[in-house]
């Protein structure tokens, strides 16, 4: 049966990914087949990115007002949208094809399959993509569906004035030769999800896992549209599910 394959943009819950809080939709008998591959504190990434060129920039500053205490604590109250990382969800398959568990609660060998294909994703995902530090991964076998929470910050180098090394993801997209955005619905991410999503089906057709790729009529888009048009049919139940999941696990720990 072929399946879908789903990018979607993360709440970016540190909490939720890393098991802090378990809601009512986890099975806490299988958080023992969860996989994390790096936990590192937002803080401390930061500093060991940043904390070279913001004792650079500081060294130079006269005026103690322009020195920066905190470029986490900059950027999160910047004011023009910034954001401290980015999360993505990464998904093969729906709970219907690809179900963790099979009839006898054991681990089911469509979900085994896309176990190998995320790890293998999450892997080699800091080589493909060196602008994008990673510093939370984790594989979720306590769900429906296998699926990975990324979160990255985006790192670009080269400033001529101010900070050196920066948090922007445009300009990482660009030194990792990401085409740039032509419109706002044909963005840089936009183009960098279509990459991922190639190498991401070629491990797929390594494991022999077949690929659907949901029917959009062509003739009312334009070529940017109808890209746009695919990657949301292909991941719109996939992004049920996951947000399904988050909203349920939100609404628990705030309760």
């Amino acid at each position: 049966m072929a399946k879908t394959l789903s990018f979607v943009k993360g709440k970016g819950s540190l909490r939720h990914n890393n098991r802090d809080f378990v809601a009512s939709n986890i099975d806490k008998d299988r958080l023992q087949w969860n996989r994390y591959y790096i936990q590192q504190p937002l803080k401390e990434a930061y500093q060991d990115i940043f904390g070279k060129a913001v004792d650079d920039y500081n060294s130079k500053q006269k005026r103690n007002d322009r020195k920066i205490d905190d470029y986490l604590n900059k950027i999160k109250n910047s004011g023009n949208k910034e954001k401290q990382f980015y999360e993505i969800v990464v998904q093969v398959g729906k709970k219907d094809d690809t179900g963790v568990i099979d009839e006898n609660g054991n681990l089911s060998e469509t979900a085994k399959q896309a176990q190998e294909v995320l790890d293998e994703y999450t892997r080699t995902f800091q080589e493909r993509n060196p602008n994008l530090i990673l510093f939370n991964a984790v594989l979720h076998m306590d769900e429906a569906t296998p699926h990975l929470h990324l979160d990255y910050i985006p790192v670009a180098h080269g400033y001529k004035t101010g900070l050196k090394t920066r948090n922007s993801l445009t300009k990482a997209f660009q030194e990792m030769g990401i085409a740039p955005a032509v419109s706002k619905t044909d963005t840089e991410t936009m183009h960098w999800q279509e990459r991922e999503r190639k190498h991401l089906m070629d491990l797929c057709q390594d494991k022999g896992i077949e690929i659907e790729v949901l029917g959009v009529e062509r003739d009312s888009y334009s070529i940017p549209e109808y890209k746009q048009a695919m990657r949301e049919k292909e991941s719109a139940e996939a992004e049920v599910e996951i947000l399904k999941s988050e909203k349920i696990e939100i609404t628990e720990a705030i309760a």
